[in-house]
């Protein structure tokens, strides 16, 4: 509880950092000239409808590393003039669409660090001066169910620019996925172009989704682009093939020419060689027959004077003796 010997006339009142466990209109009402509220790491797990009406003039009110599960429409009634509402690091999960309804006057709302999931399309709805809207590291759920309010997230102008670090948790399929991306682009890929590219070497592609510091979706490619063809020669003309033919033809007669004197002069050496070996022959062919006559008959038909005894029969003793 708020001790009660704090001075009801200050403007300034810090309760950081105490067991300070809920909020309630009774504690507070006697501090009508508050206009900077410190409850920053109590145990605030409960506020009282109303709890702040008294509270007219304040312009910061901070609630973060509390427990806080939820935000209705009566938590920050009569805040008329409340300008920095800081609710970061807390367990909430549901945010009423009329919280915001008595504040028109709010600049920078901090819910970051929770557990929201959905958000109504109504939530910040007639915050006319809001520039800085908090809603990183919450676990977001990515359906149809968040279309209203991230149209109003597309078209809102955050301060800060911290629309990389609003994401997606679930469904798996959207997990890590940007939460404004979701809402720009809707379903539509995108088209990523790499160039500058050399041939015949490896690239890996990969796209790592981030959430809370942690990585999700490691998804990686690798890529080789092959040897490009080389240009084709030019087609021969006409022309050009005709002469190619007429020089394979005159090649082929000029082989043949060159053969064929070959094949003559060769067949004339041999007939001048077979003339030139004739005589020799001949006079061998007589050698060998004048050989066989004298092995036949002996070396006396030779003698000139006998030649006419060889053409007649020879005659016994009693012709000789005869005569």
């Amino acid at each position: 509880a708020i001790p009660q010997q704090i001075n009801s006339t200050i403007v300034d009142l810090r309760l950081n950092e105490n067991r300070i466990r809920s909020v309630q209109y009774a504690a507070l009402s006697r501090f009508g000239n508050l206009t900077y509220l410190n409850l920053t790491k109590n145990e605030i797990g409960y506020i009282e409808d109303g709890a702040f009406s008294g509270q007219f003039n304040l312009q910061v009110l901070q609630l973060g590393y509390n427990r806080l599960r939820n935000l209705t429409e009566g938590a920050l009634r009569g805040l008329s003039k409340l300008e920095y509402l800081y609710l970061q690091a807390n367990l909430i999960e549901v945010v009423a669409p009329g919280a915001f309804w008595e504040c028109p006057n709010i600049v920078n709302v901090d819910l970051s660090m929770n557990r929201i999931q959905r958000l109504h399309s109504a939530t910040f709805a007639g915050l006319a001066k809001l520039s800085v809207c908090e809603l990183y590291s919450n676990p977001f759920y990515c359906s149809c169910e968040l279309l209203g309010f991230l149209r109003w997230l597309a078209a809102f102008t955050n301060a800060t620019q911290t629309y990389d670090r609003v994401q997606c948790e679930s469904p798996p399929l959207y997990s890590g996925y940007s939460l404004l991306g979701q809402g720009r682009r809707g379903q539509h890929s995108e088209e990523i172009r790499l160039t500058n590219l050399y041939a015949l070497t490896n690239y890996t592609y990969c796209v790592v989704s981030t959430s809370s510091g942690l990585h999700h979706n490691h998804t990686c490619l690798t890529i080789c682009l092959p040897k490009p063809p080389s240009p084709p020669g030019p087609m021969p003309s006409s022309s050009t093939a005709t002469r190619y033919i007429m020089t394979v033809l005159g090649c082929l007669l000029g082989m043949v020419l060159v053969l064929g004197a070959v094949h003559y002069c060769l067949r004339r050496r041999r007939r001048h060689e077979e003339k030139r070996k004739a005589p020799a022959s001949a006079a061998a062919a007589g050698s060998l027959k004048k050989t066989i006559i004298e092995l036949q008959y002996g070396p006396e038909m030779e003698a000139p004077g006998l030649a006419p005894l060889s053409q007649g029969p020879l005659l016994g003793p009693e012709a000789v003796t005869r005569i």
